[in-house]
């Protein structure tokens, strides 16, 4: 009786997504240069959003807009009007040099799609995507601002991080963009750092609790190490774990607010859902076993494991839910990887082969958990997808 409730509650957890996509977004050459064009999934032709001689990447949609970037300009399109473009703001040139691939890491868009938040040269820019308000939040005198940046769900509440490198100090704090002043702050570390070399943050959905895993030097030994912080936002706690809990990574919270993580626990590496409460406890999801996580996707309750084929570089995808469901992805082809997702991280666009250096393999769209795959996406009408790479492509409603 207990075990049917278990399967119950778990199937009846809202999945989030649309049933399908129906665009996908791509920089290709077309039309006399490199630009961006729209490719419909089911029917009609190409739509070209840009035409002129800069180069754009880092494109995402939200809000029915799609927003990319060029060198350190961030613009947005509605998606209904092709060709007009308006531009958001600007990133520091350093950051457009150094991450001039990776800059959708570095551009938040609050869960309700309001407000939009990028790194400005010393604060953090906030623009609302509803109307023409805007703010700026600064470091105190002392600290500098570790970016990016994020929004609780269900508030206008940002989660920024600062450093004082003279004393070692790193604080998270959390703050209203309207407000002045941070509701909370906290340096839960117990110890100096140097700098930070990367973190990952992760909300609950709720926002009631916050989990994050920071890259750091220590200032004592000089040694990169993997800090691990569970923070419950509304009581303003840092929460103590087990110390036979070994965790090694973060992927984030499941619908229901347990937040997953890959680690040992009682000497079996596998992957891990914490539950909290008044009686934190772990269950296993699955042991590794030689694989590693290539990604955790709440909005399919499923975690892709990455695997070696032989000699090949690329790695083997199994799908694996949260009740244990083992599915191999393309399970004809060698290697199978991921070029882009949607925005609610539900739908993929994969690519697959049984040729390790083939740069041009077969183009499949399907959920991340492998459900809904229908056949290889036709050669001529996604020529354009054929070597896009990720940070040039996105999937969009």
């Amino acid at each position: 009786m207990v075990l049917l409730f278990a399967i119950i509650s778990i199937f009846s957890t809202k999945l989030t997504g649309p049933e399908r996509p129906r665009k996908i977004f791509t920089v290709a050459k077309y039309g006399g240069g490199m630009n961006i064009i729209m490719i419909p999934l089911y029917s009609g032709g190409y739509v070209q959003y840009t035409k002129d001689n800069k180069v754009e990447g880092n494109l995402f949609c939200s809000s029915k807009h799609l927003f990319y970037t060029s060198k350190d300009t961030i613009y947005r399109q509605k998606i209904s009007t092709p060709g007009k473009e308006t531009i958001l703001g600007k990133l520091p040139s350093h950051l457009a040099l150094t991450h001039s691939a990776d800059l959708r890491h570095f551009i938040r868009i609050s869960a309700d799609e309001n407000w939009i938040s990028w790194p400005g040269s010393v604060n953090i820019n906030i623009k609302s995507l509803k109307n023409s308000n805007s703010y700026k939040i600064t470091p105190p005198s002392g600290y500098r601002i570790i970016h990016p940046s994020a929004f609780r769900p269900g508030s206008d509440e940002l989660f920024y991080m600062v450093h004082n490198s003279s004393k070692g100090e790193l604080e998270l704090r959390f703050r209203e963009i309207s407000k002045d002043t941070d509701n909370f702050a906290v340096s839960p570390l117990g110890t100096q750092v140097t700098s930070v070399n990367s973190f990952q943050e992760f909300f609950s959905p709720a926002g009631d609790m916050f989990a994050i895993n920071i890259d750091a030097v220590s200032k004592k030994d000089k040694k990169l190490r993997r800090y691990f912080i569970i923070l419950n936002r509304n009581s303003k706690s840092v929460l103590a774990t087990n110390t036979k809990w070994n965790f090694e990574q973060f992927h984030g919270f499941t619908p229901t607010g347990e937040l997953t993580f890959s680690g040992k626990v009682n000497g079996v590496h596998g992957f891990y859902r914490l539950y909290m409460g008044k009686n934190p406890h772990v269950k296993l999801v699955e042991p590794l076993r030689g694989s590693s996580v290539y990604g955790y996707f709440p909005g399919r309750l499923s975690v892709l494991f990455a695997s070696p084929f032989k000699k090949c570089s690329r790695p083997r995808l199994e799908s694996i839910t949260m009740w244990g469901k083992h599915t191999r992805l393309l399970k004809w082809s060698h290697w199978n990887e991921i070029v882009t997702l949607d925005r609610h991280r539900v739908w993929g666009l994969f690519r697959g082969g049984t040729v390790c250096s083939n740069k041009t393999a077969p183009l499949y769209l399907m959920r991340t958990d492998g459900s809904l795959l229908l056949r290889e996406l036709p050669k001529v009408r996604f020529w354009p997808l054929r070597m896009a790479q990720n940070s040039d492509t996105t999937i969009c409603d």
